[in-house]
């Protein structure tokens, strides 16, 4: 059976690659690098603080236009999984037709890719496709063990050209794929710059600031817990599920309690996972993140002269879904999938997806994404999950 897909996941394998788009992408885990045809600039500590410890001006390990396919010859996904953001990507090309007794195959799709049962080197490689759809901007590239990307093992892409332009040939590839099939008039391209979308607009779900936040301020390493240790044979529960169609949403990263172990951990909204997140095509999620981490264990790069730093810095990034991944920098007043966004101790952001009209369903998950400091908060709890529902007459 045929299942109809939307354009921007149209099978690519016979897709003309224009001249100079196929390029050897590398996951070198000895130097925390991903390089582009040898080119990039590892984001390690001594890396960014050279660079007067920030990411603003960063150069891309390379450019791709948007609305036209290129193809990546990737080394190193034997031992390190390969996630690029934005766009998915399919697989066109391995050593084996096939892996895992059929679980990766070529042809399929993926956001993150790794196949320890493939060769490592040369004759371990694997050929990817990605068509750039819709948004331009920066597309992150990194390895998706989290200390590796912390250490330096990211870089980006740049998707250079206009806005909101598509793929001319997906149609021609398959003229079953639907571009808008979840037509909405009131949803707006969180790409632009809204000037009638009302941002004062108090979230429902978010407290009055004078009252005192449900979860403590407290240093989240170490420090016992004062809250009662749950019960031994407690029933696990389903996370609290939020409509994108609700209004805003208050998401607040600060400690939880680990069990009754003692001590805190770091996690939304008070648990461990956080909320679910529910969304239909064509629809703006809209959540404001407040960060309650302590502003002691904000310890800075330079006074660490180490990879993990920053600790208690934060910000939002929603892995799989196919948004825009700009933010303030690009001249909007809010965050959308920008994982170069800092949202320090006390602060407030909102972020907004806004999901394309042909977004696939599907289940999907958000974690914090602050580089040097992934994978202590994510890892130590700070996720979720986002479900995207196909809807409509497909």
């Amino acid at each position: 059976t045929t299942v109809p897909r939307p354009c921007y996941l149209v099978d690519l394998q016979s897709a003309a690659v224009p001249d100079g788009m196929t390029k050897t992408l590398e996951l070198n885990g000895g130097a925390r690098s991903v390089t582009v045809n040898g080119q990039g600039r590892s984001m390690t500590y001594a890396n960014t603080h050279a660079n007067g410890g920030t990411m603003a001006d960063w150069p891309a390990v390379t450019s791709v236009p948007v609305g036209s396919v290129h193809e990546f010859v990737v080394t190193g996904v034997n031992a390190h999984p390969l996630h690029l953001h934005v766009v998915p990507f399919q697989v066109t090309a391995m050593p084996a037709a096939e892996y895992y007794e059929g679980y990766f195959k070529v042809g399929d799709w993926h956001d993150t890719l790794m196949i320890m049962e493939m060769a490592g080197g040369p004759g371990g490689q694997v050929t990817i496709r990605q068509q750039t759809d819709k948004f331009t901007g920066k597309m992150v590239v990194h390895c998706h063990i989290l200390e590796h990307e912390d250490e330096g093992m990211m870089g980006f892409i740049d998707i250079s050209g206009t806005e909101g332009t598509i793929y001319a040939d997906a149609a021609t590839l398959d003229s079953t794929c639907y571009a808008g099939a979840f037509a909405s008039t009131s949803v707006q391209d969180s790409t632009t710059p809204s000037a009638t979308l009302d941002t004062t607009e108090t979230p429902s779900t978010i407290p009055d600031s004078t009252t005192p936040s449900a979860t403590p301020d407290t240093d989240t390493t170490a420090e016992p817990s004062t809250t009662p240790a749950p019960a031994a044979a407690a029933e696990l529960t389903y996370p609290e599920v939020l409509e994108a169609s609700a209004g805003v949403h208050l998401l607040e990263m600060g400690p939880v309690p680990f069990g009754n172990y003692g001590f805190n951990t770091r996690g939304f909204n008070g648990g461990v996972p956080g909320p679910t997140f529910r969304m239909k095509p064509g629809e703006t999620l809209r959540v404001q993140v407040r960060n309650n981490l302590s502003t002691a264990n904000n310890v800075p790069c330079t006074a660490t002269q180490g990879e993990f730093c920053e600790s208690a810095t934060t910000n939002l990034h929603t892995h799989g879904l196919h948004v825009s991944s700009k933010g303030k920098e690009d001249g909007l007043e809010y965050y959308s999938d920008d994982v170069f966004a800092d949202i320090l101790p006390g602060e407030t952001e909102e972020f907004r997806f806004t999901i394309p009209e042909n977004h696939m369903g599907g289940t999907h998950w958000y974690h914090p994404h602050h580089h040097h400091a992934t994978a202590i908060q994510a890892g130590g709890g700070g996720s979720g999950g986002g479900e995207a529902q196909r809807v409509g007459a497909v």
